[in-house]
């Protein structure tokens, strides 16, 4: 029977992970415990669960303990959480206890709608660097838009220090993401949220342009709008020279006969998308 505290976790989750046409669902899975070594003095095990998911099918590691006899003392170390590599969330009865076997799976959604916008899970690892350095990363987009780094760790043993990256989304162009932020040294589920190609702006019908950063040198870049409204005129809505980021949306605004560029905050603050409004 799962107790009260679990419900509330498991109800949590499912509002944090499962806002979506998609219903994810808590499943107790397939658990035993399987013997590392036996000595006079202690007895180590590890626990483990199998079919989990139909993406990961081979037995999964979710906790291992040790009993030192001669104390009747025991510790248990388990792996709850969001895990990238289930893309999931696993849940345990009672993450102290050493001798509670009960563990539940959680699958994130593959897609979410958050304030009317669909949002598509992506598939992120960990993936490790010099030393004792990793980084939480993630395939392209559904479009192909190649996704920065999430976070960075560095783990030595059993310390571990993350740090979020704050500029995902300072450079996206076609969408936004959408994630937890980093804690435990764990990551969330990581979410695409595409820009919309057409949308209404006080009560007009706007068009998304295709927009990038271009670096110039090594203290400029600027940010290009091409074939503006299908016209075939390309011009710069945005710079950033050592470090400044100037806006000149305005200026180009003047070299457009038949409408004007928009930016629309609301989608995406640190890098807003670029709407073309037709002239009335």
């Amino acid at each position: 029977m799962i107790n009260t505290c679990v419900k509330t976790l498991l109800l949590i989750l499912t509002m944090l992970f499962s806002i979506s046409t998609y219903a994810a669902s808590s499943s107790p899975l397939n658990c035993y415990w399987k013997e590392a070594y036996n000595t006079d003095m202690a007895l180590a095990e590890t626990q483990h669960c199998t079919n989990i998911t139909d993406r990961f099918t081979d037995e999964f590691e979710v906790a291992s303990r040790m009993y030192i006899r001669a104390s009747d003392f025991c510790v248990a170390t388990k792996k709850t959480g969001y895990l990238p590599k289930l893309q999931g969330t696993i849940t345990v009865d009672d993450d102290t206890s050493c001798y509670n076997d009960a563990v539940y799976f959680t699958p994130a959604p593959p897609t979410r709608i958050v304030n009317g916008f669909t949002q598509t899970l992506l598939d992120c690892q960990w993936q490790a660097l010099q030393g004792a350095y990793a980084q939480y990363t993630c395939q392209s987009t559904p479009d192909n838009t190649p996704v920065p780094f999430i976070a960075s760790k560095v783990a030595v043993g059993t310390h571990c220090q993350i740090f979020d990256n704050p500029s995902v989304n300072h450079t996206l162009e076609s969408g936004v993401i959408s994630t937890t932020a980093a804690s435990n040294c764990q990551v969330g589920p990581v979410y695409f949220q595409k820009h919309p190609e057409q949308q209404i702006i006080n009560g007009v019908t706007v068009s998304l342009q295709q927009c990038q950063w271009e670096t110039v040198n090594a203290t400029f870049k600027v940010r290009k709008c091409k074939n503006i409204n299908d016209q075939g005129l390309e011009l710069v809505v945005s710079s950033i020279f050592n470090n400044q980021q100037y806006d000149s949306l305005e200026h180009a605004n003047q070299s457009i006969p038949n409408g004007e560029l928009i930016m629309d905050e609301t989608l995406n603050p640190h890098n807003p998308p670029i709407y073309f409004r037709a002239n009335p």
